[in-house]
């Protein structure tokens, strides 16, 4: 029998499809590995036979999976754990460990002959403790020791209430006596008041006044002492000189003070520092015991003791340097003014230099233009470099813009302009002469000498008299040297490139026609090195010039020589 051609081919199908149709039957897609705990039969050598091995069920190799990638995930979390804690590691803060208690004052009651208690137990089993007839005690373990006529002692409150020539001392560090006092035991803290004198062993300072709070130093809450004294209280600071002798105490008062390890002194309020050389006032000021340096603040001023040769300084704030317990440096900030015998300076800072306490030196700087005022000249600069030994000005140095400014003659010249010197630099010296009946030194200025860009106007008297105004001799050059006598100009020299002009004052031809005046020579004090016949008029000469027939003479007009 036959088979039609749609029946073969479907049979070629069937036993096509068959082997994936027995392998889906049985559950495998290929050969799988065993499962865990499921035995292999080792084959034998000699066996022919090949040994079949049952294949594994799909839940089972689910299971392992994910068993597989459970394990694989807790290990990734804990590696990134761990690298998380280390990058944080330096920002998570470090526990501190809590601080330790104070130590407190436990109290140790001695007792005197004469001595009577009184006790009280409270019903906590605290002490209220009342003392006469002498009472003394301590701190256990401190260095400290107190003594009164009487005391009150309240152990729930940690008081004790002294009453009676009370001393309350530490070893080598410091002695209180009052009339009365309270000593805080928990807080380290002594109030004292009534007649209060407290010395400072080590540095020799004295406190007095009517009270004053210590606060001695305590572990863990205060590492340096502190002294408060309100109420006006006045200090003496003990000095001693380069080989250890004693100096006469620096006094320091002020409405309230507060005095930090024995070694910084801080004053507010009517400050007043009181040296056997100056005295120092302020509204705050601060003491540096082992230096020596002090400070005030707000309105200071310092003013020499010597009524011979006074002294005067103010500004802003105010500082004073030692060297061996001398004052030898006085630095004012913030509009300085300094008057110091002949001389008048000012400027935004004034640094002054004592030697054998009186200034020998000054320099003045700072924002701003510095000016020296003596009867003679005004120097004005960028700064000022003053000699002033003895307290007597020598000579005076501007740099900077300098000018200086002096009066004429009034004797001699009748007008209200000044002469005039300008320059890059300039260099001003005094002579230090005696008046008849007179014993104190006067300063005489001798020479004034400008160098850079320099430059004068100087009036000179008409010999028709004072009522005559004056002729103007107006010079220029590199360096320019003028020369006084008695305090008036006796002549004037430039060293090179010099040029200027001279002008006199001749009569009104428009006026009076008889009247004109012959024209006269320069006098000698002219410029000694003769201007050019072509010389010009300077570039900006002073308006004292170009207006000086209209404000000094109109009946007269100048003439260019």
């Amino acid at each position: 029998m036959s088979l039609s051609s749609r029946a073969r081919a479907l049979v070629r199908v069937m036993m096509l499809l068959s082997p994936a149709l027995v392998a889906a039957c049985l559950g495998g897609r290929g050969p799988r590995r065993p499962a865990a705990g499921t035995p292999q039969t080792p084959s034998r050598a000699d066996s022919a036979i090949p040994v079949v091995v049952p294949p594994v069920s799909d839940s089972a190799t689910r299971a392992n999976v994910a068993r597989d990638s459970a394990v694989k995930i807790a290990d990734s979390l804990k590696n990134q754990v761990a690298d998380s804690a280390k990058k944080d590691s330096a920002k998570t803060p470090v526990k501190v460990a809590p601080k330790k208690p104070a130590k407190q004052c436990v109290l140790d009651i001695g007792q005197l002959p004469e001595t009577r208690f009184n006790f009280l137990r409270l019903a906590d089993s605290s002490t209220n403790l009342m003392v006469g007839g002498g009472f003394v005690g301590h701190c256990v373990g401190e260095k400290n020791n107190v003594r009164a006529d009487s005391a009150e002692y309240f152990e729930t409150n940690g008081l004790l209430h002294l009453f009676g020539n009370v001393t309350y001392e530490e070893k080598a560090e410091l002695r209180v006596t009052a009339n009365r006092a309270t000593y805080f035991l928990n807080e380290g803290k002594l109030y004292a008041d009534g007649n209060v004198i407290a010395s400072q062993l080590k540095s020799g300072s004295t406190f007095s006044g009517p009270n004053i709070e210590y606060f001695r130093v305590m572990p863990d809450v205060r590492t340096t002492s502190r002294l408060y004294a309100p109420n006006s209280p006045l200090v003496l600071i003990q000095q001693k000189d380069s080989v250890g002798n004693f100096l006469p105490p620096v006094r320091v008062g002020a409405s309230v003070m507060e005095d930090r390890g024995d070694s910084v002194l801080l004053a507010w309020g009517s400050v007043n520092i009181t040296r056997t050389d100056i005295v120092g006032r302020g509204d705050s000021a601060s003491f540096d015991k082992p230096s020596g340096q002090a400070r005030l603040i707000r309105a200071a001023n310092i003013q020499s003791v010597s009524k011979e040769q006074p002294f005067t300084l103010v500004a802003d704030t105010i500082d004073m340097f030692t060297t061996d317990s001398v004052l030898d440096r006085v630095l004012a900030k913030h509009r300085a003014r300094a008057t110091s015998g002949d001389i008048t300076m000012t400027a935004e800072r004034l640094d002054m230099r004592l030697v054998d306490r009186k200034i020998n030196r000054a320099y003045a700087f700072g924002t701003g233009r510095a000016k020296a005022v003596t009867k003679a000249q005004t120097l004005e600069a960028d700064s000022l470099d003053i000699l002033i030994p003895e307290q007597r000005i020598k000579e005076l140095r501007a740099f900077g813009a300098a000018s200086a400014i002096s009066k004429p003659d009034s004797a001699t010249i009748n007008s209200d302009e000044n002469d005039i010197l300008r320059g890059d630099v300039i260099i001003a010296e005094f002579d230090s002469v005696r008046a008849p009946n007179d014993t104190a030194a006067k300063a005489q200025i001798r020479r004034v000498t400008a160098d850079g860009n320099a430059s004068s106007k100087v009036q000179i008297a008409s010999r028709q008299g004072a009522a005559f105004p004056p002729a103007i001799n107006y010079i220029r050059g590199k360096h320019l040297i003028v020369t006084f006598d008695s305090g008036q100009v006796r002549d004037i020299a430039v060293d090179s490139s010099a040029s200027g002009q001279y002008f006199e004052p001749v009569a009104d031809t428009l006026s009076d026609s008889t009247a004109r005046n012959k024209p006269r020579r320069p006098p000698p004090t002219a410029l000694r090195t003769a201007p050019r016949a072509d010389s010009p008029l300077p570039d900006n000469p002073p308006s004292s010039i170009r207006a000086r027939s209209a404000a000094m003479m109109p009946s007269r007009s100048y003439r260019n020589r």
